[in-house]
């Protein structure tokens, strides 16, 4: 599995946690958008790609771990989390408008 496609679990309020396969590469447009009960991401070991509103509105997310490998983040990516405060990111990262919240602090 290297991609995990549009709109794959959107919309699905009552998922609480994503683990990836190490061979997870790129997650697409809108595949977690509206998932409010998300709160943990585990191993984004190899993603290299996050598409445009991926995390969108996903409400519980707290944390997240971004793999070493990742290049771009899309735009409204991650809008919406309110409780995501702070993210580390590889100072190589593109981040696209609007990924996050004004109120995230994002630590390169």
């Amino acid at each position: 599995l290297k991609k995990i496609g549009h709109n794959a679990f959107s919309e699905c309020s009552s998922l609480e946690e994503a683990d990836f396969v190490d061979c997870l590469k790129y997650i697409d447009d809108y595949t977690f958008s509206g998932c409010t009960s998300l709160k943990k991401i585990i191993r984004l070991n190899y993603v290299e790609e996050i598409g445009r509103n991926a995390f969108n509105g996903c409400l519980s997310l707290r944390k997240i771990d971004f793999s070493k490998n990742l290049v771009f983040i899309g735009s409204n990516a991650f809008d919406g989390c309110l409780l995501l405060s702070e993210v580390k990111i590889s100072e190589r990262v593109i981040i696209d408008d609007n990924a996050f919240l004004p109120s995230t602090r994002i630590i390169k």
